[in-house]
């Protein structure tokens, strides 16, 4: 299922929600638990609660993901 949260954003807003992400993350992936360098790694924002199990669509519910 796709996020209207995440479509609505610039590149630039993208951008900054991933870094503000990896900040609050401390530089972990959600999923794996290992070091997401952003310079060397693609990545990708996920749901935490995902939308089919009634999560939120706010930046409240997104994690950063290895790609």
């Amino acid at each position: 299922m796709n996020s209207k949260f995440l479509s609505q954003l610039s590149s630039e807003g993208y951008a900054e929600l991933t870094k503000e992400l990896h900040t609050i993350q401390n530089a972990t992936c959600y999923i794996c638990g290992k070091s997401i360098d952003l310079e060397l790694q693609k990545t990708n924002i996920d749901h935490i609660i995902p939308l089919a199990n009634k999560g939120k669509d706010d930046k409240n519910n997104f994690a950063l993901t290895h790609e």
